[in-house]
């Protein structure tokens, strides 16, 4: 390796070792990761040309709701903020856009110039979420990191005088290049004193990394992706796996219901054949539930049509009609 190319990677060490463990931007990379991921949650079908998928689903999630309208020359997406007055349920009836770029400062009339999509029926997208979880995951990282530091550090070396600090940097440094360390009797023990430092311990540390696989398969399951993390450190049975299946879709659900009648608007509006479905890992998520729905109930009704079952009916019915 070139002296160039060494300098270029212990530069670049230092920059990403800044990066990392800034909080600031520790936590904008958990947010923008996870949102890179989100972004491939929903497949939108005959979406015109001028409006960009990816834009369209990162300001969804990220403000909550945006506009679809038409511009003279093509439609687009905007995001805005509601505004003007409100109808009988107090929703309002204006939603306010400013573009720059398209000189574009309007007050749109819901219904009539534009059609608005919900990322959600609270219209509140998924900030709220991620920021809570990456926060923590912030928190516990950078207190991971600091554990892993101090674990360097098993107690501090203190030197009465210069002649003891030299002798104990020589015995140092003997011990790390692998030779024997020597320390001349009655000098070292004297003057030499070592303070027990780091109170890290392994379950301290195995707790930490717990803690992350919990937020994180926490963060995963509330956005409907099955991460499961048992904090019993046993196998969980079937009903408690089926427990935590049914609690992954209800918001992914909800987030696909609010997409679907957003097209059914805009399709009956702009006469457009806009259309939009689950993606990737929520798609087979889906299908995953859907399958082991249709096998319980087909396992229930052939348990309940079993001849233990009717021979159970046919007793009790004979019971009741002895009594």
């Amino acid at each position: 390796m070139k002296i160039k190319d060494n300098e270029y990677i212990i530069g670049l060490y230092d920059i990403i070792n800044k990066f990392t463990f800034d909080k600031k931007n520790l936590l904008n990379q958990y947010i923008i990761y996870m949102l890179d991921r989100t972004n491939e949650m929903f497949k939108w079908k005959n979406l015109p040309e001028t409006v960009d998928k990816r834009l369209l689903e990162t300001w969804l999630q990220t403000r909550g709701i945006i506009a679809f309208t038409n511009l003279p020359e093509h439609y687009i997406v905007y995001f805005g903020e509601y505004g003007g007055n409100r109808n009988e349920y107090y929703e309002p009836k204006n939603f306010i856009v400013a573009n720059p770029y398209n000189n574009f400062n309007k007050t749109l009339t819901i219904g009539e110039d534009c059609e608005v999509i919900f990322n959600d029926s609270a219209k509140i997208g998924v900030l709220p979420l991620f920021c809570k979880y990456a926060c923590m995951l912030t928190e516990n990282d950078i207190t991971m990191r600091i554990a892993s530091i101090n674990l360097r550090i098993p107690s501090i070396i203190s030197a009465s005088d210069d002649r003891t600090e030299r002798s104990a940097k020589v015995f140092l440094d003997n011990v790390i290049e692998g030779k024997t360390g020597i320390i001349q009797d009655g000098f070292l023990d004297d003057t030499l004193k070592t303070t027990p430092y780091s109170s890290t311990s392994q379950y301290y540390m195995s707790g930490l990394i717990e803690y992350e696989q919990y937020l994180k398969a926490s963060w995963y399951n509330d956005l409907g992706i099955n991460s499961n993390y048992n904090m019993k450190r046993a196998q969980i049975n079937s009903y408690e796996s089926q427990q935590v299946d049914d609690a992954l879709l209800p918001l992914v659900d909800n987030m696909l219901k609010e997409r679907k009648e957003a097209c059914e608007r805009i399709n009956k509006h702009f006469g457009l054949n806009i259309d939009v479905e689950l993606d990737s890992a929520w798609l087979k998520e889906h299908k995953k539930q859907e399958l082991e729905t249709l096998q319980n109930s087909v396992f229930n009704e052939n348990t309940n049509d079993s001849p233990i079952n009717r021979n159970s009916e046919v007793e009790t019915d004979d019971r009741d009609t002895n009594d």
